[in-house]
């Protein structure tokens, strides 16, 4: 399967089949090289680096993620880990 990456390195989707990916691909990575899909979904925009994935979105893109999911629960883990990686942005951004 092919992953399409923009010029960020960030997930744009996957084709399973040929070369024409979605626009604004600039790169396309091959699981068959050993890169995994991000299947978590604890990442708002996959960033692959290297073979592996990292959140790309910025404090205010997962800002914005949250308000446009109604994210409101304190004890989820996902919510959780939104929580933490926004704060670690915030002070990467101080």
């Amino acid at each position: 399967m092919l992953i399409a990456l923009d010029k960020e390195d960030c997930l744009l989707g996957f084709d399973v089949n040929s070369m024409e990916t979605l626009s604004g691909t600039v790169r396309l990575v091959d699981t068959d090289d050993g890169i995994q899909w991000p299947v978590d979904g604890d990442l708002v925009r996959p960033k692959l680096v290297g073979n592996n994935w990292i959140e790309g979105a910025t404090a205010e893109m997962i800002s914005e993620h949250r308000n446009n999911q109604g994210i409101i629960i304190d004890d989820d883990p996902v919510n959780a880990k939104l929580d933490l990686i926004l704060e670690l942005l915030q002070k990467k951004e101080e």
